[in-house]
């Protein structure tokens, strides 16, 4: 057998693998792959890839993502400048006009962001940040408890 070239051992691999019986698949399985294809067909668009979600939802989705990275990329021009606020309001305005009311709110609130940052102790900024990050994981874990307890997998 160890003077067997490739081609001789697979046909005798071949031969001996045709010559054993078949096995005959559990009386069961066609149920239960039956059963797991119309679950997986049945399941809640938020439960299935990106591909089966509704078109609307898929739509909305791409136009906040834009949104985000747009608004990523203009705050990434601006860090290393020594720019106003208002400087950065008034390009963003001039380019699009059509959301000034909604700018102007956001632009009010992070001006009244910035003054708190900067007259409030670095203790306290520090002590917001770790107040705000324990609650968002206290909510990511209450939120992981109900839906596991909502599904029975508790």
């Amino acid at each position: 057998m160890a003077n067997e070239s490739h081609e001789e051992l697979e046909q005798r691999t071949h031969r001996e693998l045709k010559r054993l019986p078949g096995v005959l698949a559990p009386a069961t399985l066609v149920h239960r792959v039956m059963l797991a294809v119309h679950e997986q067909a049945h399941q809640p668009w938020w439960k299935r890839s990106w591909s089966g979600w509704p078109t609307p939802l898929r739509l909305l989705f791409l136009l906040g993502a834009t949104t985000v990275a747009c608004t990523c990329v203009f705050a990434f021009m601006y860090v290393g400048r020594d720019v106003s606020l208002a400087s950065v309001t008034k390009e963003v305005t001039d380019q699009l006009g059509f959301v000034r009311p909604i700018w102007d709110v956001a632009a009010a609130l992070a001006g009244a962001l910035v003054w708190v940052v900067r007259t409030a102790s670095p203790l306290l900024v520090w002590s917001v940040i770790l107040t705000l990050g324990a609650l968002y994981a206290t909510s990511v874990g209450l939120g992981t408890l109900c839906c596991r307890v909502a599904l029975n997998k508790v």
